[in-house]
């Protein structure tokens, strides 16, 4: 995974990720570059699986090598960000769990868990890991869930709604299983939700336009989102993008 960060507030951060149309995930508030080697700007840091920093330097003298031998002993995952990955050897009764979660599968994982949980034929240890490791993905899918809602307050909607569904697509029988169709069904009854979710598209268009045509040709556009939807956070965005180009 790539990550950029700056120590910067929040709001400054969103405002150039914005004007520069940055797509790479990018973290705010960052105060720790001193434990990772960083002492100048722009620093890049390799972190292996084990969470060890084992490089640091000018992203410019960054090697494909260099990335190779950080990524050797890493699992991935094959259900993107829905998918789970343990660093932990567990009992080859969960194999079948493990797989399901690691290819984001979480209901199926949850309920294989559950099942070796249940299996009173199993030794009591291996079924308090099955337990433990149920719980594991529970609190996951939640995490994922309180994510979404957390993009949604800040103005990116269309990601928000878009984990959410992509939750209820794979948390059958979970915990949160019942909160995600809850909050899809209320999301697709407010209004000012929609009306956020309307603009946040014209946004993306417009963005989209920005990058292939360029700004001149397609300032219109933004403009459009401005007067079209009003106190929307797309709005605002797009506002903060004609202004910066002044």
């Amino acid at each position: 995974m790539v990550l950029a960060v700056s120590d910067e507030a929040e709001e400054k951060v969103a405002e150039y990720v914005d004007n520069m149309g940055i797509t790479v995930r990018t973290a705010a508030g960052f105060s720790t570059g001193g434990d990772w080697g960083v002492r100048a700007y722009p620093s890049a840091a390799l972190i292996n699986p084990e969470g060890e920093v084992v490089w640091t330097g000018h992203p410019g003298s960054l090697s494909k090598g260099k990335v190779k031998d950080a990524l050797k002993g890493a699992k991935g995952s094959s259900g993107g960000y829905l998918g789970y990955t343990t660093s932990e050897e567990l009992d080859k009764s969960l194999k079948k769990a493990v797989k399901e979660a690691a290819a984001g599968k979480l209901g199926k994982a949850y309920a294989a868990a559950k099942k070796v949980a249940a299996n009173e034929k199993l030794a009591q240890p291996v079924r308090d890991e099955a337990e433990a490791f149920a719980g594991e993905l529970s609190d996951f899918a939640s995490l994922l869930n309180k994510q979404a809602e957390s993009l949604i307050e800040k103005g990116m909607v269309l990601e928000g709604i878009a984990v959410i569904e992509d939750l209820v697509g794979v948390t059958k029988g979970m915990p949160v299983e019942q909160d995600v169709i809850a909050r899809l069904k209320e999301i697709e009854g407010d209004e000012a939700l929609q009306n956020e979710v309307a603009a946040a598209e014209a946004l993306q268009k417009a963005v989209d336009a920005i990058q292939k045509r360029g700004f001149k040709k397609s300032k219109k556009k933004l403009e459009a989102v401005v007067d079209k939807y009003p106190g929307t956070k797309a709005a605002e965005r797009a506002t903060k993008r004609l202004r910066a180009k002044k």
